[in-house]
């Protein structure tokens, strides 16, 4: 017993199926691919072209010029790219930018579709007198005639003019001068005036400055407009912009500084005068003035002072010299109170080298007494190194001594020499007893030192001033693009591949996981143990609703499909005199009826006495296929209204007779189950050799249930391509459940041309399935009644349309 349960979605992968998939969504397939490519198309060709031109500039961190403002003086801010980046955004600088631009008034061309900026190509130049705010941003439409005179209006003050280029023209709120500055050309432009807050708002928008290497540290400036010439002009004004913007900072906090050294050496050099008038009051030789006198005496105190510290240093190498006179060199130890003794004297760079040496010596030898023994050659010649090196040192330090006491003598003589030489020293103190003396000697002194240090800084500041250079270069001027970034026919077409491939992909791969309807009898056979008692194929012509079609062509391939499923039908049971043939489906639409009356029809070719029986009382539709009237049939023959000789009518067939459903009861399926039915059956039973029941579909009513359990032949109708997979749950609920054991199945409306590569063999539990196949009725809803469209026969135009054939 298959129990398998139905998957929701395709788990395996089917080449067959996915082949199918593809030719069922062809129409979409190309619909898509028509309308990426209209879409392309439009975007090429109706969409205002984008440019885009960059520029770069690198920080540097060039001090030549300013390296002694240490303390910041100049006031301008530290290197950094961060603030650098926000400069180059804000509002302020962008505004300066702005004034450097021919941008005031931007010029169109008044296209059929789109406008275009004429940046630097207009044969004309506005100058204005703006009185009204609200003309910022308006329109003003031009109309050159071929006379090179014009007409010129404006909407927002609804007011029209004439003239020729050169002349003054006076609106509502503004004046305009158009003048010539190119070859006139006849036609309609039109001309907009930009207030100067809007032009800083729409450059930002379109600017984009980031940092395009860290470590180099490096700035791409980049902008965006529908002119290429307008781009290439507004990062090149912002690069040359941020240069002058970078000067005038640096220049500005020198130039303050400046002045304010000038304006305090004006008061230190009046403080100065006043002070060397009263001086030249109280001393009239040079001589005599005490100022002199003191800056002379300070130099040569410095003088003895500088000597007094030599001589001090030279008595010290002295005494570490007749320190070591007495030291013998022994061990290690003896070396170590050697070095602590030169320490931090000038005796260190004349006998360090020695103490070097003699070190080394002495750790050669201590690591040679755990391996050499007493009296070895390595040993040897390690002591008699080190007896020399330590005769070398002694000999070096009568040297130095020498040296030292010679120099001691020589600096001795010169500081004596020079206190011989300044008696003046104490006399000239002498003279400055007097305190108003005193206090002018003071106010000199600090006057002098503070103008000293404003003339040194003047002359620095100005140093700085002059020789400043921005903190950057640029690496790249932006150049006029001459491709647009958008759109990039390229990218456009790319991009239409890729979506119109991603839709293929996404229409395809859904449709195959999803997939979920029933394609060949392989399909029913994967889920249930119901015998395939036969395949119809997809018939080549439009089928009116459930009509009989064996007839027309009893030796076609709708034929033969038919005589294939009687041929089956020998095979499951051939025991009863009388067989009854009991037809059903899931719901309508799945062709149950189209069945019923094609195999009763090829039955009745074989003289077999054959009786249709219409039981879907709900929903008939064997009065349709015959093409009779409905007014009675098996509700009133269950019912007692009418005879079973009154219902039964005869077809065009010599041995096929029908019973229509006829008028509607309230209870069909009462009717059904009744032992009205049982009796009717027995009826015909003695009068014909077939009884074929078209039931209503199993899985919408369970009327037909009770008529699958009476017959011989219970015969459960799918429809390729049509029916879901998961119908098959109701063919195996009704031989387990209900007990019908005799199910087969009939597939339904195979389209062997459409689907040739998938595989529909027999199945395993067929009887010699016969695989031409018919197409089907198309499907009704079982409760609405839907429409055909009539005529149309070409099955490519159903598919269009998406239209069932019912």
């Amino acid at each position: 017993m298959k129990t398998k349960p139905i998957p929701q979605i395709n788990q395996d992968f089917d080449l067959g199926l996915l082949y199918f998939v593809f030719r069922k969504n062809i129409f979409w397939i190309v619909v898509s691919a028509f309308l990426c490519g209209l879409v392309a198309f439009l975007i090429l060709r109706y969409t205002n072209p984008i440019y885009v031109s960059k520029a770069e500039i690198q920080l540097t961190n060039d001090e030549s010029a300013n390296s002694i403002l240490k303390d910041g003086l100049v006031g301008y801010p530290e290197e950094n790219l961060a603030k650098e980046i926000e400069l180059l955004r804000s509002p302020v600088f962008i505004k300066r930018v702005v004034k450097r631009l021919p941008i005031d008034v931007s010029y169109f061309n008044d296209g059929r579709f789109l406008d275009f900026e004429s940046y630097g190509t207009n044969f004309y130049k506005v100058n204005y007198q703006i009185f009204d705010s609200r003309l910022y941003g308006s329109k003003f439409n031009l109309d050159v005639n071929d006379d090179n005179s014009f007409e010129i209006s404006n909407e927002l003050i609804n007011q029209t003019l004439t003239g020729n280029f050169g002349d003054s023209l006076k609106f509502n709120g503004i004046n305009l001068v158009l003048n010539q500055v190119g070859q006139i050309n006849s036609g309609k432009y039109f001309f907009v005036i930009n207030d100067s807050s809007q032009l800083v708002k729409s450059i930002i928008s379109n600017l984009q400055v980031t940092v395009l290497n860290s470590a180099a540290k490096t700035i791409e400036i980049s902008y965006r407009d529908h002119s290429n010439k307008k781009c290439a002009d507004v990062v090149n004004a912002i690069a040359l912009e941020f240069e002058s913007f970078n000067i005038e900072k640096k220049q500005d906090g020198a130039n303050k500084i400046i002045a304010f050294i000038d304006n305090a050496l004006v008061l230190v050099t009046d403080q100065l005068n006043q002070t060397d008038e009263e001086l030249s009051k109280n001393f009239g030789r040079v001589e005599d003035n005490p100022f002199i006198s003191e800056r002379r005496n300070n130099l040569e105190t410095d003088k003895i002072s500088s000597y007094q510290q030599d001589l001090v240093s030279l008595e010290k190498d002295l005494e570490a010299i007749k320190f070591l006179q007495g030291r013998k060199i022994k061990s290690r130890n003896d070396l170590i109170e050697i070095q602590a003794t030169i320490a931090g004297t000038n005796l260190e760079r004349y006998l360090q080298s020695y103490v070097t040496s003699i070190q080394t010596s002495f750790e050669k030898k201590e690591e040679l007494r755990y391996s050499a023994p007493e009296g070895s050659p390595l040993l040897e010649s390690v002591n008699f190194a080190l007896k020399n090196q330590i005769e070398a040192f002694e000999t070096s330090l009568v040297a130095v001594q020498s040296i030292i006491e010679l120099k001691y003598k020589d600096v001795l003589a010169k500081t004596n020499a020079l206190k011989a030489n300044m008696p003046w020293y104490t006399n000239s103190v002498k003279d400055t007893s007097d305190i108003d003396l005193s206090k002018l000697k003071r106010l000199r002194a600090v006057n002098e030192k503070y103008f000293n240090q404003l003339v040194e800084k003047r002359a620095e500041m100005v140093f700085v001033r002059e020789g400043i250079t921005p903190e950057y270069q640029i690496l790249a001027f932006g150049a006029i693009p001459n491709h647009p970034q958008f759109p990039n026919e390229r990218n456009i077409i790319i991009m239409a591949f890729v979506a119109w491939l991603f839709f293929c992909i996404a229409l395809i791969g859904l449709k195959y996981i999803f997939h979920d309807e029933i394609l060949s009898a392989t399909d029913v056979d994967k889920y249930t143990d119901a015998p395939i008692l036969g395949i119809i194929h997809k018939y080549d012509e439009y089928i009116p609703v459930s009509q009989l079609v064996v007839d027309k062509n009893p030796k076609g391939l709708m034929a033969e499909a038919f005589r294939s499923l009687r041929t089956n039908m020998a095979f499951l049971n051939n025991d009863a005199v009388t067989k009854i043939i009991s037809i059903t489906s899931t719901i309508s639409g799945e062709g149950k009826t189209f069945v019923a009356i094609n195999l009763s029809g090829i039955i009745a070719y074989s003289k077999a006495r054959v009786v249709l029986i219409d039981c879907d009382m709900r929903k008939p539709k064997i009065h349709v296929g015959f093409e009779v009237a409905n007014t009675k049939g098996m509700s009133t023959i269950l019912t007692k209204q009418s005879s079973l000789d009154e219902c039964i009518q005869k077809s065009s067939m010599e041995y096929l007779d029908f019973i229509t459903a006829g008028p509607p009861p309230p209870n069909p399926a009462e009717l059904l189950i009744s032992s009205a039915m049982e009796d009717l059956i027995e009826q015909l039973k003695e009068r014909y050799d077939y009884i074929v029941m078209d039931n209503p579909p199993a899985g919408i009513v369970s009327d037909a249930i009770i008529n699958m359990q009476r017959s011989h032949y219970p015969i459960y109708v799918v429809r390729s391509n049509y029916s879901r997979k998961f119908f098959i749950n109701n063919i195996n609920h009704l031989i387990y459940d209900n007990q019908i054991d005799k199910m087969s199945v009939v597939v339904n409306g195979m389209d062997f041309v459409n689907q040739n590569t998938y595989g529909y063999g027999a199945s395993k539990h067929g009887y010699g399935v016969y695989t031409y196949g018919a197409e089907s009725e198309n499907g009704y809803g079982y409760y609405v009644e839907e429409k055909s469209l009539g005529g149309m026969k070409k099955p490519l135009l159903r598919r269009i349309f998406g239209t069932r054939r019912k």
